[in-house]
Protein backbone atom coordinates (compact mmCIF):
# COMPACT_ATOMS: atom_id res chain seq x y z
CA UNK A 1 0.00 0.00 0.00
CA UNK A 2 1.45 3.40 -0.94
CA UNK A 3 2.07 6.12 1.61
CA UNK A 4 -0.80 8.07 0.03
CA UNK A 5 -3.25 5.28 0.81
CA UNK A 6 -2.19 4.26 4.29
CA UNK A 7 -5.08 2.95 6.33
CA UNK A 8 -4.49 5.27 9.29
CA UNK A 9 -3.56 8.89 9.68
CA UNK A 10 -0.12 9.47 11.22
CA UNK A 11 0.16 10.59 14.86
CA UNK A 12 -0.96 14.15 15.62
CA UNK A 13 1.45 16.76 14.33
CA UNK A 14 1.30 20.43 15.41
CA UNK A 15 1.70 21.50 11.75
CA UNK A 16 -1.45 19.60 10.80
CA UNK A 17 -4.63 21.64 10.61
CA UNK A 18 -8.03 20.27 11.57
CA UNK A 19 -10.72 21.40 9.16
CA UNK A 20 -14.24 21.69 10.48
CA UNK A 21 -16.95 19.73 8.68
CA UNK A 22 -18.26 21.37 5.52
CA UNK A 23 -20.70 20.33 2.79
CA UNK A 24 -19.61 19.39 -0.71
CA UNK A 25 -21.24 21.37 -3.47
CA UNK A 26 -22.32 18.50 -5.72
CA UNK A 27 -25.84 18.53 -7.18
CA UNK A 28 -28.22 17.86 -4.31
CA UNK A 29 -29.69 14.50 -3.44
CA UNK A 30 -31.48 15.62 -0.28
CA UNK A 31 -28.49 15.31 2.02
CA UNK A 32 -25.14 17.10 1.92
CA UNK A 33 -22.08 14.99 2.72
CA UNK A 34 -19.49 16.47 5.02
CA UNK A 35 -16.25 15.33 6.57
CA UNK A 36 -13.78 16.16 9.32
CA UNK A 37 -10.22 15.83 8.14
CA UNK A 38 -6.59 16.43 8.87
CA UNK A 39 -4.17 17.68 6.27
CA UNK A 40 -0.46 18.33 6.09
CA UNK A 41 2.07 19.60 3.56
CA UNK A 42 4.23 16.90 1.96
CA UNK A 43 7.66 17.48 0.39
CA UNK A 44 8.88 13.86 0.20
CA UNK A 45 10.12 13.24 -3.38
CA UNK A 46 8.81 9.64 -3.36
CA UNK A 47 5.28 10.88 -2.66
CA UNK A 48 5.53 13.78 -5.12
CA UNK A 49 6.88 11.79 -8.08
CA UNK A 50 3.47 10.45 -9.22
CA UNK A 51 2.12 14.00 -9.18
CA UNK A 52 4.44 15.22 -11.94
CA UNK A 53 2.73 17.02 -14.83
CA UNK A 54 4.37 17.58 -18.21
CA UNK A 55 7.65 16.22 -16.83
CA UNK A 56 7.75 18.69 -13.93
CA UNK A 57 7.60 17.31 -10.42
CA UNK A 58 5.49 19.00 -7.78
CA UNK A 59 7.46 20.86 -5.10
CA UNK A 60 4.88 20.10 -2.43
CA UNK A 61 1.43 18.65 -2.00
CA UNK A 62 -1.36 18.61 0.55
CA UNK A 63 -2.08 15.17 2.01
CA UNK A 64 -5.56 14.72 3.46
CA UNK A 65 -6.68 12.19 6.07
CA UNK A 66 -10.43 11.85 6.58
CA UNK A 67 -11.26 11.37 10.25
CA UNK A 68 -15.00 11.01 9.77
CA UNK A 69 -17.54 11.35 7.01
CA UNK A 70 -21.24 11.90 7.49
CA UNK A 71 -24.43 13.23 5.94
CA UNK A 72 -26.41 16.20 7.15
CA UNK A 73 -29.47 18.09 5.99
CA UNK A 74 -28.90 20.00 2.75
CA UNK A 75 -31.93 22.29 2.95
CA UNK A 76 -29.94 25.54 2.84
CA UNK A 77 -28.18 24.39 -0.32
CA UNK A 78 -31.48 23.40 -1.88
CA UNK A 79 -33.09 26.71 -0.92
CA UNK A 80 -30.20 28.62 -2.49
CA UNK A 81 -31.18 27.21 -5.90
CA UNK A 82 -27.45 26.85 -6.59
CA UNK A 83 -28.06 24.28 -9.34
CA UNK A 84 -31.06 26.03 -10.91
CA UNK A 85 -30.04 27.29 -14.38
CA UNK A 86 -32.87 29.85 -14.32
CA UNK A 87 -31.18 31.87 -11.56
CA UNK A 88 -27.62 31.77 -12.89
CA UNK A 89 -26.06 35.00 -14.09
CA UNK A 90 -24.55 34.87 -17.57
CA UNK A 91 -20.74 34.81 -17.39
CA UNK A 92 -20.48 37.71 -19.88
CA UNK A 93 -22.06 40.01 -17.26
CA UNK A 94 -19.12 39.55 -14.85
CA UNK A 95 -16.01 41.71 -15.26
CA UNK A 96 -12.76 39.97 -16.17
CA UNK A 97 -9.95 39.53 -13.65
CA UNK A 98 -8.06 42.34 -15.38
CA UNK A 99 -11.07 44.66 -15.20
CA UNK A 100 -11.44 44.03 -11.46
CA UNK A 101 -7.76 44.76 -10.82
CA UNK A 102 -7.71 47.81 -13.10
CA UNK A 103 -10.68 49.19 -11.19
CA UNK A 104 -8.73 48.89 -7.93
CA UNK A 105 -5.16 49.72 -9.03
CA UNK A 106 -4.39 53.14 -10.46
CA UNK A 107 -2.69 52.88 -13.86
CA UNK A 108 -3.35 49.13 -14.31
CA UNK A 109 -4.36 48.05 -17.82
CA UNK A 110 -7.20 45.49 -17.82
CA UNK A 111 -6.40 44.14 -21.31
CA UNK A 112 -2.72 43.70 -20.42
CA UNK A 113 -3.55 41.94 -17.15
CA UNK A 114 -6.01 39.57 -18.86
CA UNK A 115 -3.47 38.79 -21.62
CA UNK A 116 -0.78 38.12 -19.01
CA UNK A 117 -3.09 35.82 -17.01
CA UNK A 118 -4.12 33.91 -20.16
CA UNK A 119 -0.46 33.42 -21.12
CA UNK A 120 0.50 32.33 -17.59
CA UNK A 121 -2.38 29.82 -17.43
CA UNK A 122 -1.55 28.46 -20.88
CA UNK A 123 2.28 28.33 -20.66
CA UNK A 124 3.29 28.37 -17.00
CA UNK A 125 0.54 26.57 -15.14
CA UNK A 126 2.79 23.54 -14.50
Amino acid sequence: MSAWRSARAPPADPKRIRKPPSPRLDPPVGRAPGCALLRDIVTDEELLEPLAVAGRAALSAIRVFVEEAFLHCGRSLLRSRLWDPDVRIDRSVYPTYGQVLADQIKGADAVEIDASEDEANRDRLY
